[in-house]
């Protein structure tokens, strides 16, 4: 299949490169679109071949989209600087041939804090669609975690992992956790928060195993009950 790579960037330059490379055996269509980084990240990609566009931050749904309309190819995959192709998804997306473009793939996401995987907890691998077809789909303008639109009809799950490398160490957990929050500033509210708060600490480290990645596992759970507060504040 030949597919583009849309990447969106904003002060990068430590993961844009590793990032870019694990792309290069599937596509020579890499678009870099970045929020004004005012690091090496623009540099680093363009001299590895990519097409970078700088955008003023209008939301992660908006900056997928307009990557997708620089793009040769109507089949687009949508990534972060710090994710990676592993060598076994990079096979699988070599292999897949042109069929209904109403398809969307999922890949299976892991999550690590350093270069620690986490398979349990509120950031256990999780399934992301990631691969899909221009002409049918776009991205919603949701302040974080958008989602394509329409709701798909069929979806595939790729063989192979998309390692995901969102957290230096536990305090960066903290740090990124108050941010999502913040891009839901007035737009939610809930006079139960603190309800809401605990029930989410428990389902990550209790119900979901969060205790059996030890330190890494509790960490999560705190942060995700401080943002769930922050978030309805």
């Amino acid at each position: 299949m030949q597919c583009s790579v849309v990447i969106i960037t904003h002060q990068e330059e430590s993961h844009i490169e590793q990032c870019i490379c694990s792309v290069l055996p599937i596509s020579d269509d890499i678009i870099v679109i970045d929020a004004q980084s005012t690091d090496r990240t623009r540099d680093i990609a363009d001299l590895l071949g990519a097409k970078v566009h700088t955008l003023p931050w209008q939301g992660y749904g908006y900056a997928r989209n307009y990557g997708a309309q620089k793009a040769q190819n109507d089949w687009i995959l949508s990534i972060d600087a710090d994710e990676r192709l592993s060598n076994d998804l990079q096979t699988s997306i070599n292999r897949l041939s042109p069929e209904n473009i109403d398809t969307v793939h999922r890949i299976l996401r892991v999550n690590h804090i350093g270069s620690k995987p986490i398979r349990y907890g509120h950031l256990r691998p999780e399934r992301k669609t990631k691969l899909y077809n221009r002409n049918i789909y776009e991205w919603d303008d949701a302040p974080v975690h958008e989602s394509l639109q329409p709701v798909a009809s069929e979806s595939r799950l790729l063989h192979g992992e998309l390692l995901h490398y969102a957290y230096r160490d536990l305090s960066d957990i903290k740090e990124k956790y108050a941010r999502y929050a913040e891009l839901y500033k007035g737009t939610k509210s809930a006079p139960v928060r603190h309800v809401k708060a605990i029930y989410h600490y428990l389902r990550s480290y209790l119900w979901m195993g969060g205790w059996r990645s030890g330190s890494e596992g509790h960490a999560i759970a705190h942060a995700l009950y401080r943002y769930t507060l922050d978030k309805y504040r």
